[in-house]
């Protein structure tokens, strides 16, 4: 991208994205800082307000929150020593799954054992307690997850900014509300295992991306379920944001064919009792993510795979060296199952809860510029950040139980029998 980025007109900028519905054709953009700031300075600016502390969001709550003991001790009273037992099972089933990035299958899983068995859910919401793990939360987390999987998976009500082939971007608000929403998908050229790390290994997401500030792992609570932190750089006059993600994998391969990053800030605009904010957090502007935000992922098998007419392998064999590459196994086929040669589909969708009012220049400042740039960076990351030795890779190979675990599944769905566990 050559030249300065104005927005000083509002309306001929949205006429420019044609977010009248009809959609816009745009190239890839290039930016670096200078232009960034330059961008910023030509915009128009917030109100005054903007630079107060937001309110409290109606986001979901980290997966720890309490339960009271009192309605606790009671359901554990009224159980016979035959249905304690039953309820203790359900229990451990139910965390085993959820562990395993199967929280929508552990809750389905947890209605039917409990109707089987003749307990009530309260019981194992009791045993779950225990361990610190609030069922009436996971539930509606579970929810949140579905619903943010039909979010990725349906374009209606949203308006088209931008499809160059490469990086497909939409945008949707509600005259008078305060959620402003935004949608990108884009084919990566990489396996599943490196987007989805770029994700999980998320203190390092500063090192790669220059407008983060901080990224931090405040709580974790199992391998696919974390509580962090990020501020984000603004050039002058804008104070920097910065936003409290609770976020949950969960592996819907075989019953949406996707795997799903569900994420929301929690309702408190502090962090959970025991959970101190970074340095700084005090002076920034607090920015919520609304339930129904999400990342999709879908394995995509390479162009090379083998014929049709080929009769089936058996799925490869697939983990995570040492040094965080993929190897297969002596003697498996390549193709569908071939880590290496996976691309992985993605869809993000943000729900971005603001307290003041925010300038339509705005808006299609983040559409335009800022979404380009960060789908531009996260290819070079792809690109770069993956060699041995390098952090990432160091990561994977530290979490490999975890990358292999998923690279299996996805193995799994491309050679067409995803029914696992």
């Amino acid at each position: 991208m050559s030249g300065q980025v104005v927005l000083s007109e509002s309306a001929d900028l949205l006429a420019d994205l044609a977010l009248n519905g009809q959609g816009a054709k745009a190239a890839a953009v290039e930016v670096d800082t200078a232009e960034v700031e330059a961008a910023v300075l030509n915009a128009s600016v917030l109100p005054s307000s903007e630079q107060q502390d937001a309110t409290t969001s109606t986001a979901l709550t980290s997966s720890s929150e309490q339960q009271p003991e009192a309605a606790t001790a009671k359901a554990e009273q009224q159980l016979t020593p035959e249905q304690d037992a039953a309820a203790a099972e359900c229990a451990d089933n139910f965390v085993e799954l959820y562990e395993q990035a199967f929280l929508s299958r552990a809750v389905q899983q947890l209605a039917a054992a409990c109707s089987a068995a003749g307990i009530p859910e309260s019981a194992v919401a009791a045993k779950l307690h225990t361990r610190g793990m609030n069922l009436q939360q996971l539930q509606a987390r579970a929810a949140e997850v579905q619903n943010g999987i039909a979010e990725c998976a349906s374009d209606e009500g949203w308006r088209l900014v931008q499809d160059d082939g490469k990086l497909r971007l939409l945008y949707r608000h509600a005259a008078g509300s305060t959620v402003h929403c935004f949608k990108g998908s884009c084919l990566l050229p990489a396996p599943i295992y490196q987007p989805l790390s770029m994700a999980k290994e998320f203190d390092l997401v500063s090192s790669w991306n220059s407008y983060i500030t901080n990224s931090s792992i405040l709580r974790t609570y199992c391998d696919v379920d974390m509580l962090v932190y990020a501020s984000v750089w603004l050039p002058w006059p804008f104070a920097e944001r910065d936003v409290l993600i609770s976020a949950v994998a969960d592996d819907q391969l075989r019953e949406k064919g996707v795997v799903a990053i569900s994420f929301a800030s929690p309702r408190d605009a502090d962090a959970p009792p025991g959970d101190e904010l970074p340095a700084g957090a005090d002076k920034r502007v607090h920015i919520h993510f609304m339930p129904g935000s999400c990342m999709t992922m879908v394995p995509v098998a390479a162009a090379a795979a083998a014929p049709a007419a080929a009769a089936p392998a058996a799925p490869a064999a697939v983990t995570v060296a040492a040094d965080g590459s993929t190897v297969q196994a002596a003697g498996a086929g390549a193709g569908a199952g071939d880590g290496e040669q996976q691309q992985t589909q993605v869809c993000v969708v943000a729900n971005i809860e603001t307290e003041s009012h925010v300038p339509e220049a705005i808006i299609s400042f983040v559409l335009k510029v800022f979404a380009p740039f960060f789908y531009s960076t996260v290819l070079k990351v792809l690109a770069s950040a993956f060699k041995p030795g390098d952090p990432l890779p160091q990561r994977i190979a530290g979490h490999h139980e975890l990358y292999d675990m998923i690279m299996k599944r996805c193995a799994d769905f491309l050679a067409g029998h995803p029914d696992y566990a």
